[in-house]
């Protein structure tokens, strides 16, 4: 299987503060090098690290079509109606 880098970084180093930090919109979330800004129908990213597991991304989005190629093992895609 193939891995996928994981970036998240300050959009401005050199504005980041103690009260800052916290803000979601402050940071650049790039997945495979795609930055998920740019990606449409993005509503939110969970990234969970829980000592002693693994890290679990989780990527909330609504596309218009899904292309599978192959299966991944530890994929799940969950429909919601809106």
């Amino acid at each position: 299987m193939k891995n996928i880098n994981l970036n998240i970084k300050p959009r401005y180093p050199e504005t980041v503060t103690k009260d800052s930090s916290i803000l979601s919109e402050g940071y650049s979330v790039k997945i495979g090098g795609v930055d998920m800004e740019d990606v449409e129908k993005v509503k939110s990213i969970k990234l969970e690290m829980i000592a002693g597991k693994r890290p679990k991304l989780t990527i909330e989005m609504y596309p218009r079509q899904i292309d599978i190629d192959s299966i991944v093992s530890s994929l799940d895609i969950i429909e919601v109606n809106e």
